[in-house]
């Protein structure tokens, strides 16, 4: 509730939204992530487009460590995936169908 643009606070409801990918993917697979991200924010608040400001910050996969494996370069999921325990394996397949 404490949001300020230009030194004045906001007299409406925004959201914003910061989040990280790993660095490698095109700038139109970018662009697309960032629009589809202000309609999830949109369709789930009722906010309008200017009301929504998302921001995406690159970092290096060899900076970035998930589920107990450093990130693979963009491209290299398949060989990464396959390292993971097969417990892991079976959870993250089940989301993504």
């Amino acid at each position: 509730h404490d949001c300020f643009i230009g030194g004045v606070l906001l007299d409406q409801p925004h959201i914003f939204l910061s989040g990280q990918i790993r660095l490698g993917r095109s700038e139109q697979i970018k662009k697309q992530l960032l629009v589809e991200i202000e309609i999830a924010i949109q369709i789930t608040t009722k906010l309008s487009s200017h009301q929504i400001w998302a921001y995406l910050d690159e970092l290096t996969p060899s900076l970035m460590i998930e589920y107990g494996q450093i990130l693979p370069s963009v491209g290299n999921d398949k060989a990464w995936f396959s390292t993971l325990p097969d417990s892991i394996q079976k959870k993250l397949t089940l989301l993504s169908s």
